[in-house]
């Protein structure tokens, strides 16, 4: 949700990463937090617990995020009403600034 996004998401990050997160850590540098190098599931940090919980579709340990996150912060997850177009090379604080200016300027969440 945009409430998430927008009020724990940059708290969970700098708890979790600490001096990692900076103003200038993009997704992609987030992809190799969470789950190490290109082309490996490492699952380098347990975010939110999403390397260690079990997969009610499949039995196997690990989830997505959005699994995670609706497990940690029920009703925060649930169906698009917005489509947000971004790249992994965006800068996450950058992409959470934007957002927050598109909600105050379209009364949105």
């Amino acid at each position: 949700s945009i409430f998430f996004m927008l009020g724990y998401l940059e708290q969970l990050l700098k708890r979790q990463f600490g001096v990692q997160f900076t103003d200038e850590t993009t997704f992609e540098d987030l992809g190799r937090l969470f789950w190490g190098p290109p082309g490996r599931f490492t699952a380098a940090v347990d975010f939110l617990g999403h390397a260690s919980m079990i997969d009610p579709n499949d039995g196997e340990v690990g989830v997505s995020l959005t699994d995670a996150i609706d497990a940690m912060f029920p009703g925060h997850v649930g169906k698009a009403t917005l489509f947000i177009s971004w790249t992994w090379r965006y800068k996450v604080r950058g992409f959470l600034n934007t957002l927050r200016a598109y909600c105050l300027d379209n009364r949105v969440g």
